[in-house]
């Protein structure tokens, strides 16, 4: 009798996905094809919540692109009012579901409390 792995949850998936576009700073197909496979998911459970986590990326971006959480907690916390001060370095993406982090902001991959100071370059 052959035993099969149970593939992973959503919650692991997140988790690995995360990790992922922390270590390569990106997500191409290849790599989501091959966290699929090494986690024993099907691709398409993967690329479902990819697509779900707008903070995640394709390709190489701009390591002075901030992107700026939109969902409810960081609005209430001032993301709109931090957004407008940043420019045009800023890209608006709806919830991160980081709301302990608001107002949420992701950096160079990763997920961050918002701090005005903290965010220009040097």
């Amino acid at each position: 009798m052959t035993s099969l792995a149970k593939p992973p949850n959503d919650a692991a998936l997140v988790r690995l996905l995360r990790a992922a576009q922390s270590a390569y700073g990106y997500l191409s197909p290849e790599i989501l094809e091959s966290l699929a496979s090494s986690a024993g998911a099907h691709i398409g459970d993967v690329l479902r919540i990819y697509g779900s986590m707008p903070h995640l990326q394709a390709y190489p971006g701009s390591r002075d692109e901030v992107l700026v959480c939109t969902g409810k907690h960081c609005q209430n916390a001032g993301a709109a009012t931090l957004a407008g001060k940043m420019g045009r370095r800023v890209r608006r993406v709806p919830c991160l579901g980081c709301c302990q982090k608001a107002p949420a902001v992701v950096k160079n991959g990763r997920v961050a409390r918002a701090r005005l100071e903290q965010l220009q370059p040097a």
